[in-house]
């Protein structure tokens, strides 16, 4: 028996929901494996593309190791069934092939059959085992804030778009400090350079995780100051991360199979400024972030173009069939020759949106070439759009 805190056992239950199978072919992929361990609690489930298991420290005595097999979608419906305080406690019983779930201090006990040992098409032993990584290409240590952070900033431009192979996945690619983590949907790339605890990685290393399941992995993150770092590990074909989580107090194991395919040629982009001397502007990103949002319900609703007149200052304009605004952002430099530039709004809004401070725009040559946001680690480059329609 092991007895756990009821809110937190369903806060950890719903980060293992997007990692459940939906399979009418494969039915036991659709479950989750809960295992009575000396340590404590654990749950496992996959979807054949991705892995994760879960320990979650917890008192009680075990007699021994004991599993069991519960659908995903039961072992949900029951958890957000039960109601209880803030300290209310369950106390968790695996035996022969079930799963007993009896609230703590009341009369209130549930119990969810599955199928246990060797015998049926269910068989715990028959579950997909977890994935293991033997001859590692990276290694490292991250914060999880940092990591977390950059994961984001590429998903949210990665998902966007999945109909090309670079637009589905996440990218990562070494650098002279540590490494980058970076996203694409082709109009748009966030690129965000993370420096690790420790690293060993192979030359040139290069790795394309998918959006998806990493979109999946990012409510594991615990994003207290004083979190234990993440530990990356990635081969040829797989990339596992094992991340303690200090507010669940439990420890998340997840695993990815790579995406195959070339990587997207960032340094095209990028050497369109090594190559010339870029003009800068430095802006406040709050309050580009209050004017594009101003500006955004009148700007057209099948373009949401934003033009962007640039010189002692940024003065946005946008237009639609109805209406028409505009708004001025100060800049801390004058540009001479003006220069100007449409972009969307939407992707305005997004490349600021999780900056504080001041932030450098970098110009392109012309109107048509992209332009760059910069600060610190962090760079966010967006295609320009034409200036008419």
């Amino acid at each position: 028996m092991k007895t756990i805190n009821l809110n937190r056992l369903k806060s950890i239950a719903k980060t293992v929901k997007p990692f459940v199978g939906d399979s009418r072919t494969i039915p036991i992929i659709n479950t989750v494996v809960l295992t009575e361990t000396e340590k404590g609690l654990e749950m496992a489930a996959t979807d054949l593309t991705a892995n994760i298991r879960i320990l979650i420290p917890c008192s009680g005595a075990t007699g021994g190791k004991e599993s069991v097999l519960i659908a995903g979608k039961t072992l949900h419906k029951t958890l957000t069934s039960l109601k209880g305080k803030k300290n209310t406690e369950i106390e968790i019983t695996i035996t022969d092939g079930s799963l007993h779930i009896k609230v703590a201090g009341t009369k209130r006990e549930l119990t969810l059959k599955g199928e246990s040992g060797t015998k049926g098409p269910h068989s715990v032993d028959d579950y997909p085992s977890f994935a293991h990584i033997y001859n590692p290409t990276f290694t490292a240590t991250v914060n999880p804030e940092t990591l977390a952070i950059a994961l984001v900033r590429a998903v949210d431009v990665a998902t966007s778009e999945q109909q090309r192979f670079e637009c589905a996945a996440v990218h990562i690619r070494e650098n002279e400090k540590g490494f980058d983590v970076a996203g694409s949907d082709q109009k748009r790339t966030t690129i965000t350079a993370v420096q690790p605890d420790s690293l060993e990685n192979d030359p040139a290393f290069k790795a394309n995780l998918p959006f998806k399941q990493v979109h999946s992995m990012l409510p594991c993150f615990d994003m207290l100051p004083d979190a234990l770092p993440v530990i990356i590990t990635i081969d040829a074909k797989r990339a596992i991360f094992e991340i303690w989580n200090e507010r669940l107090q439990a420890e998340f194991t997840v695993s990815m199979a790579l995406l195959s395919g070339n990587f997207p040629p960032y340094e095209q982009v990028l050497n369109r400024w090594d190559n010339m001397t870029p003009r800068v502007v430095s802006f406040n990103a709050p309050a580009m972030l209050k004017a594009c949002k101003g500006l955004l319900p009148f700007a057209s609703e099948t373009s949401r173009r934003c033009l962007c007149h640039i010189n002692s200052g940024i003065h946005l304009s946008v237009q639609s069939r109805m209406s028409k605004a505009e708004d001025d952002v100060e800049t801390n430099q004058d540009i001479d020759p003006a220069f100007d530039v449409a972009l969307a709004v939407p992707f305005l809004i997004d490349a600021v949106a999780s900056i504080e401070g001041d932030i450098d725009l970098h110009l392109g040559r012309d109107d048509e070439s992209p332009v760059r946001f910069v600060q610190g680690n962090y760079q966010h480059i967006l295609m320009p759009m034409y200036k008419d329609d």
